[in-house]
């Protein structure tokens, strides 16, 4: 269990001698190594090393190294106090500057990468994200080789969908396109809008309290948790928030620092299950004009058009 190696000797040249200072007279060669010394051919040990040192001194020694040792072994074993949770007033201000930061963000441009996984299959495609207030939204999404495959344009009113690979052009509400062919997850717009904006979504609740460390859970008037959020050891950036009502986790990590503060650049949404939504940006950029024509989208000619709740035309 202990390894103690308390070093005496030193070769130097091709002959061990004894250091200077601990022995009165060199070391003669001894012509069987493997043979210990005795003093009937080493005299000087009677005087020398031994003769200083004494064998209860080094005995000794060895006791209280094993001794410290065991102790600092145990120290390291201590179980440490419980976390205290975050305190109420920290709770509520953690709460208010989350709610200030998204609605500080009146518009955005993220580029980068989607990868949506079910089982062991996973799909990759580039991610083009345009989001712009009140709630209006723009996802491209192309082959890694730049063929356009999926485009949509959403707002609180109306969400198109143009499938590039069926050839098809959906149009409807908003609320009847989720959980469609296109949408993995059933989102709200607006929280699927702070999301990919790079920030928090503090949903309406009646109640802050911290029931962990590092973590605090939001409440309805009925006492039901409405959101969780879990923070970094070492700052005040939610690290993972969970959604109860939709059942969904959203874990945030990668931060880079933006032109508005840090911003997480990977995204990572799942519902417990087999299925996850990933986005990594490689940029994200805030408050930019963005033109208006940008969040209207036209079904081209010699497509299949289906327009509400899938009705095809």
């Amino acid at each position: 269990m202990w390894s103690l190696r308390i070093t005496f000797f030193r070769y130097a040249r091709a002959q061990r001698v004894w250091p200077k200072g601990i022995g009165e007279q060199p070391m003669p060669w001894n012509p069987n190594p493997h043979k210990t010394p005795t003093t009937s051919h080493t005299p000087h040990l009677r005087r020398g090393v031994w003769g200083r040192i004494g064998p209860r001194f080094c005995h000794s020694h060895i006791i209280l190294f094993l001794v410290l040792g065991t102790l600092a072994g145990c120290a390291q074993f201590r179980p440490l106090p419980p976390a205290k949770p975050i305190s109420q007033d920290q709770a509520h201000r953690l709460i208010t500057q989350l709610r200030a930061q998204a609605d500080e963000v009146f518009s955005f441009v993220g580029v980068g990468k989607l990868f949506f996984r079910e089982g062991e299959g996973e799909t990759g495609m580039n991610l083009l994200a345009v989001g712009q207030r009140p709630s209006r939204l723009r996802l491209e999404l192309t082959h890694t080789w730049g063929k356009p495959l999926i485009y949509l344009v959403a707002d609180k009113q109306n969400t198109s969908v143009l499938s590039f690979v069926e050839h098809t052009f959906y149009s409807g509400p908003s609320s009847g396109l989720q959980g469609g062919p296109y949408f993995p997850f059933e989102f709200d717009l607006e929280i699927a809008w702070v999301i990919l904006s790079g920030r928090i979504p503090i949903l309406p609740h009646c109640r802050v309290e911290s029931l962990g460390r590092n973590e605090i859970a939001l409440f309805d008037r009925r006492g039901e948790t409405v959101e969780r959020l879990t923070f970094a050891q070492d700052g005040f950036i939610p690290t993972s928030i969970h959604l109860a009502r939709q059942g969904l986790t959203v874990a945030l990590s990668q931060f880079k620092e933006g032109s508005m503060g840090p911003y997480p650049s990977k995204v990572s949404i799942s519902d417990g299950g087999e299925r996850q939504l990933e986005i990594r940006y490689t940029s994200l950029e805030f408050n930019r004009p963005i033109p208006e024509e940008l969040f209207r989208l036209n079904p081209p000619p010699d497509v299949k058009i289906i327009r509400k709740n899938y009705q095809e035309q």
